[in-house]
């Protein structure tokens, strides 16, 4: 579908008062309904008196039908000189010489004014320069070097406050950038982020987590203990979103602070997200599952939008959505429900980037942003009133994946379906399987006897684990394991692999994905490769919580002296067939990675091969060893004394 919008004059016609030399600015037809004529808005309202060659200049009376007085001020020039950018008719490069002299700033609203602040290298050493530009016409109106190539800064009221986490320092400045105040906070590796009234400061950082830090008291606070792997998902002048990894769970989360109030608003999307915003109720946030996958959810509603190009985002000075191309060089602007409204098109520079700030002026009835190049930034004005025609946004309403198919016997989705909700994970079979995967391929198996025998064999296989215990292998981003169920299951590298395989694993971003061959496979078959997930939660959790009992060099330390795995699925030598290693090992394909060494001990405990771990002592040390480690681990609460791949180890006794 495609729109035509224009709302608003367009500002070509305003360029032409402006440069026809009649000296007055034009109203809006929004505008004119309450005004003749236009007088400087109350924004301008604090400007100094003009020059006094200005003042002779009067505006006319208007017309008695209004009640806009008069006024002698003339209206701002910042527009006056503008040039065209691009070929849309709409965008326009602004002569900013204070700006041109910022690399790559970033830009915010100060009051009346704009604030530019970025990192410039001047030959011997790297120092931020800070900016305060007038929006009337474009002069500096101060500015500020300081002698760090890291700092973060944010506007007050009347305020600016800058901080330079590496040197622990907070300096707050007037408008006129003169020191007023400063703190002296603990030095730290992580980023500051000062709260609209500048009176505190939230610590990000990796390693320690997120802290508070009031300047007025002089206080701090730990806001969310024992998170791990703290960065920041997206950062706004009015919020701030966060993803960690939960000290309970080990699982990546998500939070939102409304830095104003200092809310903390639960991120409406499970698992890692590489951003997330919110405006009243409203939110687009950047899943992990990939690039490009964004959920919008609004209080009446949860949506998909793909945006497979540099960016999506949500402005919160309106709901609206903006997407910046690969190239950096062209941005669309759509409303809160994906309806088209303009786009920003700047010539086209491959040593050139559109800023990501977008500063909405009322006044202008349009963005201000930043075109950044190698010899400086430069303002560009973007009037969004011009009618251009382009398509809208897809916002997709989501629904859950329907684990009914076609292909199949409908009996069988619903067993599988139901197998999926009593053990927590998800089987899928026929249709509703992937069958192109990243190292192999798969035909999809639509047989009702093999589909049946395969259930049959993930039936008996799920049911000898303790209860709870399949949904308890998430992890860190992964939420789910999923099984799928095909035939044919080749690999792509013929090269490396010749031959056809009975089951793989693969850790996705939120899913581990366990693929199995119908004809070859068997219960051995699940748990060896269900071992390969165990390893993967036990080794997330030695990651993250202290003295965790199973580590990699706790297991190589229960290897035989002198042995070393080959670390490849290739040709190797002949030492991983040397019969004075035997009493360690199933079999010669466990000596290829320490992986494959837990997974075939695995399975062979699981199928209750007692005899095997009764003739070598030392595969029985370690597999008690790796019973431990789960135990450790896994919340046991529930299991039995003894898990089945523990009885063999009193059986062999």
């Amino acid at each position: 579908m495609k729109k035509i919008i224009g709302i608003f004059l367009p500002l070509s016609l305003l360029l032409c008062a402006l440069f026809s030399g009649c000296g007055l600015l034009l109203p809006s037809p929004e505008e004119t309904t309450a005004h003749t004529w236009i007088s400087i808005p109350s924004v301008w309202g604090s400007l100094t008196a003009p020059p006094e060659t200005t003042t002779e200049t009067t505006v006319t009376s208007p017309p008695e039908t209004t009640t806009q007085t008069t006024t002698t001020a003339p209206p701002p020039s910042l527009l006056s000189d503008i040039t065209p950018a691009g070929s849309l008719g709409n965008s326009f490069y602004v002569p900013c010489a204070a700006l041109e002299k910022h690399n790559s700033p970033r830009i915010s609203l100060f009051g009346e004014d704009l604030l530019a602040h970025s990192v410039i290298f001047d030959g011997e050493r790297y120092f931020t320069l800070i900016s305060v530009i007038s929006l009337y016409d474009g002069g500096e109106l101060a500015s500020l070097r300081l002698d760090s190539d890291f700092c973060m800064v944010r506007t007050g009221d009347g305020e600016i406050g800058v901080c330079m986490p590496f040197e622990g320092k907070v300096m707050i400045y007037d408008g006129e950038l003169n020191l007023r105040r400063e703190f002296d906070l603990p030095p730290s590796n992580g980023s500051w982020y000062l709260s609209p009234d500048l009176t505190l400061v939230y610590s990000v950082d990796w390693d320690t987590g997120l802290t508070l830090f009031d300047l007025q008291m002089g206080t701090s606070e730990e806001l969310i203990p024992g998170a791990k792997n703290l960065y920041v998902a997206t950062e706004l002048p009015d919020q701030l979103s966060l993803s960690y990894i939960d000290p309970e769970t080990l699982r990546y989360t998500g939070v939102n602070i409304d830095l104003a109030t200092g809310l903390f608003r639960s991120i409406p999307v499970s698992g890692d997200v590489i951003s997330a915003t919110c405006h009243d109720g409203t939110w687009l946030i950047g899943s992990g599952q990939g690039w490009g996958n964004y959920y919008y959810v609004t209080p009446e509603e949860k949506c998909t939008a793909y945006w497979s190009e540099n960016a999506l985002k949500l402005l919160t000075h309106s709901g609206r959505l903006a997407t910046w191309d690969n190239a950096m060089r062209e941005l669309d602007l759509y409303d809160p429900y994906g309806s088209y409204i303009s786009t920003c098109r700047l010539p086209q520079n491959d040593e050139a980037y559109v800023g990501m700030d977008l500063l909405w002026s009322e006044f202008w009835n349009g963005y201000f942003l930043t075109d950044n190049t190698p010899q400086g930034a430069r303002l560009v004005f973007w009037d969004i009133s011009a009618p251009l025609e382009h398509e809208d946004l897809e916002l997709v309403p989501y629904t859950e994946d329907d684990p009914i198919g076609t292909a199949a016997e409908r009996a069988l989705y619903e067993r599988a379906h139901e197998m999926s909700l009593r053990y927590g994970i998800e089987i899928m079979i026929s249709d509703k399987c992937a069958l192109d995967y990243v190292d192999f391929t798969a035909s999809r198996q639509d047989d009702p006897i093999e589909i049946t025998k395969a259930l049959d064999t993930l039936e008996s296989a799920f049911s000898a684990y303790p209860d709870g215990f399949l949904a308890q292998l998430s992890y860190g981003s992964i939420e789910c394991i999923r099984v799928e169920i095909v035939t044919e299951l080749l690999p792509k590298d013929t090269g490396l692999y010749s031959e056809s395989y009975s089951a793989f694993a693969h850790e996705g971003t939120d899913r581990y994905l366990v693929v199995m061959e119908t004809e070859t496979v068997y219960e051995g078959t699940v748990y060896h490769e269900f071992a390969h997930i165990i390893d993967r939660k036990l080794e997330w959790n030695s990651y993250y919580t202290e003295n965790a009992l199973f580590s990699e060099e706790a297991w190589l330390s229960h290897q035989p002296e002198g042995f070393e795995f080959a670390y490849t699925y290739g040709e190797t030598s002949v030492d991983i067939y040397d019969p004075a290693y035997d009493a360690w090992f199933v079999k010669p394909y466990s000596r290829r990675y320490p992986t494959e060494d837990r997974a075939t001990l695995m399975e062979e405990a699981m199928i209750q091969n007692s005899y095997i771990f009764a003739e070598k002592p030392g595969l029985a040390e370690k597999l008690a060893f790796y019973s431990a480690c789960i135990r450790d681990c896994f919340n046991t609460e529930g299991w039995p004394p003894t898990a089945k791949w523990e009885t063999v180890l009193t059986q062999s006794n």
